[in-house]
């Protein structure tokens, strides 16, 4: 695909790493505040929250990458702004591609949109999520498939990315938790839940093969490393140089968050390069990095 592709959330955790990624094609991105100087990508003013966007972004696309968003407990907060961002700015953004000539819309889910099990996940698996943020992106991956006739749209159901740089996210909150000597969650029978996070990379590659998909369809998007909370804890302890404590999670305590990645594989040809050893190796060598210390 050699179209110019608009992405929202560009200067977001995702964001910033596609358009690294995208550098050999032609990526417009979408921001709130003109950037500074250090911004080298094309780019565009505007605000999703705006119902009149359209007005500011190109005639012609060839593509959208839809990753922009209200995310976590700020969606619990002000759940009227969540839906607002989250679902009617999505379907903006469809009706906008469609005008605009896009052949395809890629639009950032969540593996948080399945219904609470202890099994391995599959796209066909049920959907039932709990929270705000979850329910809001199910809605968004329902306006896409509305849009499939026209579009294809792609949703990616991200699992736990994480990466240097990251503010949320459960890598980063272990991390923290470590550095603050604060204990982790995690269940005294099994260590778990069981999880297999992506490294930030591998998700931005992820997102870029997605342009280039032919049927919509949803994607899980996760890791190749399966391990339990506790086994996480302790790989970061390892790098960090601390010794764990944990703590009997709340709620939800038999749920796992393990995503299948046949389809990651076989639809977008990506199988994940950064294991969870070396990923976690290159955030906190980056923590140090960044703060003189863990």
């Amino acid at each position: 695909m050699t179209e110019d592709v608009l992405i929202s959330g560009a200067t977001g955790f995702i964001g910033c790493h596609v358009l690294q990624a995208l550098s050999t094609r032609e990526p417009i991105a979408l921001v709130r505040t003109p950037p500074d100087g250090s911004f080298r990508h094309r780019h565009v003013v505007g605000d999703l929250l705006d119902p009149t966007l359209a007005r500011v972004l190109p005639r012609r696309v060839g593509g959208v990458l839809h990753l922009g968003g209200m995310v976590g407990a700020e969606c619990e907060t002000d759940p009227a702004r969540a839906w607002e961002i989250n679902v009617n700015a999505t379907r903006r953004l469809l009706e906008y591609a469609r005008g605009a000539g896009a052949r395809v819309f890629v639009f950032a889910s969540t593996g948080s949109v399945y219904s609470p099990t202890s099994e391995v996940l599959f796209e066909t698996a049920p959907t039932s999520p709990v929270g705000v943020y979850a329910r809001t992106k199910l809605e968004g991956e329902r306006l896409c498939r509305e849009y499939s006739d026209d579009l294809c749209c792609v949703s990616l159901r991200f699992f736990f990315p994480y990466g240097p740089g990251q503010i949320r996210g459960i890598v980063h909150r272990i991390l923290e938790r470590l550095k603050d000597g604060r204990p982790v969650s995690a269940r005294a029978s099994d260590g778990g839940p069981l999880v297999n996070p992506i490294y930030i990379d591998d998700a931005a590659t992820a997102a870029v093969r997605a342009l280039s998909s032919r049927p919509s369809m949803a994607v899980n998007v996760a890791g190749e490393d399966v391990v339990t909370a506790r086994d996480l804890a302790m790989l970061a302890g390892r790098q960090l140089g601390v010794d764990p404590e944990f703590e009997e999670p709340r709620g939800e305590i038999d749920r796992n968050w393990v995503a299948d990645t046949r389809r990651l594989r076989t639809e977008l040809d990506v199988s994940p390069q950064i294991g969870l050893q070396e990923g976690l190796a290159r955030v906190v060598a980056a923590r140090r990095i960044d703060h003189g210390a863990t």
